[in-house]
């Protein structure tokens, strides 16, 4: 399960937290990242840290990574 899916842009949002600097969830994140974009489905990730200090450019990022 993706944290956000916005399925007119086919794209996903993941939000990572400390768990995902594990080596055993990097090799999970990158099979799901692979899974989904097989399906068509673009998934960006951003760690918690970036959308609690940084919100201003996670929004830009992810303008920037939505369709034209």
């Amino acid at each position: 399960m993706v944290d956000f899916y916005c399925p007119a842009a086919r794209m996903a949002i993941e939000l990572d937290g400390e768990n995902h600097k594990l080596t055993d969830q990097k090799t999970y994140d990158g099979y799901r990242t692979k899974l989904l974009s097989a399906y068509g489905i673009k998934l960006i990730r951003f760690w918690n840290r970036e959308v609690k200090e940084k919100l201003t450019k996670v929004l830009y990022q992810i303008k920037l990574a939505l369709p034209s």
